[in-house]
């Protein structure tokens, strides 16, 4: 006995009527498995979207934190250097004092 004869003898149906519900049904299980197998992969994917978004938080938050450290420590170089112009700029001033006073010793030395 074949399939269709088979769902007859078991339901009291028609060949034809059975044909038509073996067809729905089988077409029901195909895309309750396509459902069941792309739910799957939603929830893979799902996963592995969190878990990377984790991961690059974690490099966000790093980077964030360098950053940070990389201006704090840009500023205090700035200051340094800024200090460092106004030491050259008195020490410029003084040598100039200096030299102009020695000229007018050594002028007077000299006369």
């Amino acid at each position: 006995i074949n399939f269709i004869e088979e769902l007859c003898n078991l339901t009291m149906q028609s060949p034809s009527d059975v044909n038509g519900v073996a067809y729905w049904r089988l077409e029901a299980q195909r895309w309750r498995r396509e459902y069941d197998e792309t739910k799957q992969e939603l929830e893979e994917f799902q996963v592995s979207s969190r878990e990377l978004e984790e991961e690059l938080e974690v490099q966000l938050k790093q980077l964030e934190d360098r950053n940070s450290e990389l201006n704090n420590r840009n500023f205090t170089l700035q200051s340094e250097v800024g200090d460092l112009r106004d030491r050259l700029s008195q020490v410029q001033s003084d040598s100039y004092n200096e030299i102009n006073n020695l000229q007018e010793e050594l002028s007077r030395v000299n006369q």
